[in-house]
């Protein structure tokens, strides 16, 4: 006789409950890892939005300091002395102070009592010759001038500053034709016109009155004479801006 299976519903009960934890199992590691991956790139986006605003509170303070911190201060690069190597001397009697180069030559024939005996203490005659023939001279304790610096009238009357005081380089007609477009010498003047005087003298005197410093430029002929020539050769001469300074460089 034979016999029907036994029914075992513990066995089947027990595979569908493994089937329900493996599905369980694997829901739940999906489920982690989206979330792990979500927290990833979560975690990401803030850590670059966190370097993002460092980077720009950093860019902000960078900016802020450069705003507040004042510029470095440079130091101005003084004007190039022009008596660099240059000689000085001072006049015997007026005792003024004037500087030259040392490619001009010196020459002093000063006076005691002056030329007219009566010029306290005494009366300076300086020459200073320039390599091009153009000359400085420097004449004080002088009394008795007549007409203005400038002579006839002048040419040209360049405002100048020595001894301490505004004056002109004034080239007039002096020893020239009336008229003349040329002229003989440049002289200090006090104005700018016919009629100026000379620098007053400081520490020479005259029994007869004022005594005065005669300033000139000129270029001179074997006789000592004062050479005519045009404004224009003395402008160009290489010389002349040296007798400038010579000039600007007297000074009690």
């Amino acid at each position: 006789m034979n016999e029907a299976p036994l029914h075992n519903p513990l066995k089947q009960d027990g595979s569908s409950n493994r089937s329900t934890l493996k599905t369980t199992l694997l829901v739940v590691l999906a489920l982690v890892a989206v979330a792990s991956i979500g927290y990833s790139i979560y975690a990401w986006m803030q850590n670059r939005q966190l370097s993002n605003d460092v980077t720009n509170k950093n860019n902000q303070i960078a900016t802020l300091q450069k705003q507040q911190t004042p510029p470095a201060k440079t130091t101005p690069t003084p004007p190039a002395d022009p008596y660099a190597g240059w000689q000085s001397a001072t006049l015997n009697y007026e005792k003024a102070t004037f500087k030259y180069p040392s490619t001009w030559k010196l020459t002093n024939t000063s006076t005691p009592n002056g030329t007219t005996g009566n010029i306290t203490p005494g009366s300076d005659q300086v020459k200073l010759s320039s390599p091009t023939g153009l000359t400085v001279t420097i004449d004080t304790g002088v009394s008795g001038l007549g007409d203005g610096p400038y002579g006839n009238g002048e040419v040209l009357a360049t405002p100048i500053t020595t001894l301490g005081g505004n004056y002109f380089l004034g080239f007039g007609t002096y020893g020239a034709p009336t008229n003349s477009s040329t002229t003989s010498e440049g002289i200090v003047g006090t104005t700018s016109t016919r009629y100026a005087t000379w620098p007053t003298g400081k520490n020479t005197s005259s029994s007869s009155g004022k005594t005065y410093t005669v300033i000139s430029m000129a270029y001179y002929d074997a006789s000592s004479h004062a050479i005519i020539k045009p404004v224009s050769d003395f402008q160009s001469d290489s010389s002349y801006n040296d007798a400038l300074l010579i000039i600007k460089s007297l000074s009690y």
